[in-house]
């Protein structure tokens, strides 16, 4: 419906053409269809996710499996690397040595490196923490299944001396090289090893195989 309204005292003018306002529906155009799965487009949906997840989930367990040790073995010889730059500053023999109560060294054969360790100014180069030596950095038990285990150089301390040359309670004469082996429930495969030059120097090494693991 069309309303005309002529203006007052305007002789000559055309009239004005009104239009109704626009209905809501007018506004925002035409309803949307109605969406959705079908039956078998769902059914083809959850099949394709079900794939994708049975095939995902195993390389995702690698890849966090190897990110941990290697974070695990990283942070080993980041304090190990700690050890020597304190000797060398300090003009002291620091050592590192296995330890399940993070205060006291270990020799038991039944406790490993993975059990924790600790990090402490040897004033009297013994290799092992007396009452009033300080602790420079404490580790507890590594989580999960990874295991620790070092060569036959250093089953009990790693020691550095004041020019960072290191050696163990398997070689108490600097230097020694050898080295710590980081294993999980996957075996020798998927080793990491924390080699120790004899200059004290430590760096990390994938080992596949070249390990043995407990």
């Amino acid at each position: 419906m069309k309303i005309t309204r002529a203006r007052a005292n305007a002789p000559g003018v055309p009239t004005q053409t009104l239009r109704p306002p626009a209905t809501i529906e007018q506004r925002r155009g035409a309803a949307p269809k109605p969406s959705g799965f079908t039956l078998i487009e769902l059914m083809m949906t959850i099949a394709i996710s079900v794939i994708l997840i049975t095939v995902g989930i195993p390389g995702f367990s690698t890849l966090i499996g190897n990110q941990v040790l290697s974070a695990e073995a990283r942070q080993f010889s980041m304090s190990l690397a700690l050890a020597r730059s304190q000797a060398i500053a300090r003009k002291e023999q620091i050592a590192l040595c296995k330890s399940t109560n993070q205060s006291a060294c270990s020799t038991v054969d039944t406790v490993h490196w993975e059990d924790g360790w600790i990090l402490f100014v040897d004033e009297d180069a013994d290799g092992q923490r007396q009452t009033g030596e300080r602790i420079l950095r404490r580790r507890a038990a590594l989580d999960g299944s990874v295991t620790l285990r070092p060569s036959a150089e250093y089953t009990n301390y790693i020691a550095f001396a004041t020019d960072g040359r290191c050696f163990g309670n398997g070689d108490e004469t600097p230097p020694t090289e050898g080295s710590y082996r980081l294993c999980d429930a996957r075996g020798a495969q998927q080793a990491r090893v924390v080699e120790i030059s004899p200059v004290g120097r430590a760096r990390v090494a994938p080992a596949p195989g070249a390990a043995a693991c407990p």
